[in-house]
């Protein structure tokens, strides 16, 4: 499990920082916290994986032709990788290839239409952006279903009107108000150390999950930095 709530929208100030001209502060975070309702963090499916039935029988479907007729699984690369002989090699251009391919596959099966020049986008960066890509799917050639259902939800995910994205599920909305945030804390919350208020816009060391209190108390096991580090033990 992970934190539900993501960042569905940031209101920034229309005026810069006097001491960074290029730096906009936020006014307000709208967040969106999953109902988690089955059981999981995503259950509104912000980031598109759930497939329609039709979908996920087009992925049996083309995992079923690659056992029968392989395509997408080449053979093993022992010449380009003789320490690891069984490691298929798949490149950022194999990737993109592959992606093309099964979005091709998806576009005229599951809608029946062509390709538009914002698939082929959508295609080439889910294949070659770094530190992010379908790449890794493609060397594993016992689940063959989880390169075409990665693929295949990449490409829906595209696809999805802006309206049904869960950002706008206003009733799972809460709203960060940043400057009565650093009201409240200037104004109530005290060091747990020393007992000092903290300066306006200090940002403390606190507890990730401290209980829940009212507006006009403080927030609880909050120190200074400096008050923090005399509880550290020195080095050796």
């Amino acid at each position: 499990m992970h934190d539900p709530m993501t960042v569905a929208f940031e209101i920034r100030r229309p005026w810069p920082t006097k001491k960074d001209k290029t730096y906009y502060p936020s006014l307000f975070t709208i967040w969106h916290v999953d109902p988690e309702t089955d059981g999981s963090d995503d259950s509104c499916d912000w980031f598109g994986r759930s497939l329609t039935p039709k979908a996920k029988a087009l992925v049996e479907e083309m995992a079923k032709w690659e056992v029968d007729w392989p395509y997408y699984f080449t053979a093993p690369s022992a010449v380009t990788n003789p320490k690891y002989p069984t490691l298929r090699s798949v490149g950022p251009g194999d990737c993109m290839g592959f992606v093309l391919s099964i979005f091709i596959t998806a576009a005229w099966r599951l809608e029946h239409r062509e390709l538009s020049g914002r698939d082929i986008r959508n295609a080439i960066r889910v294949s070659v952006m770094d530190g992010d890509n379908l790449q890794r799917t493609f060397v594993e050639p016992e689940r063959p279903q989880d390169a075409f259902r990665f693929a295949i939800s990449a490409y829906l995910r595209e696809r999805r009107p802006w309206y049904k994205h869960p950002r706008w599920h206003l009733h799972h909305w809460r709203i960060q108000w940043h400057w009565g945030q650093t009201l409240h804390r200037w104004l109530f919350s005290r060091c747990a150390k020393c007992g000092r208020r903290f300066s306006w816009g200090y940002s403390p060391i606190g507890p990730w999950n401290s209980p829940k209190r009212r507006w006009w108390q403080g927030e609880f096991g909050v120190m200074h930095h400096e008050c923090s580090n005399e509880n550290r033990r020195p080095s050796q």
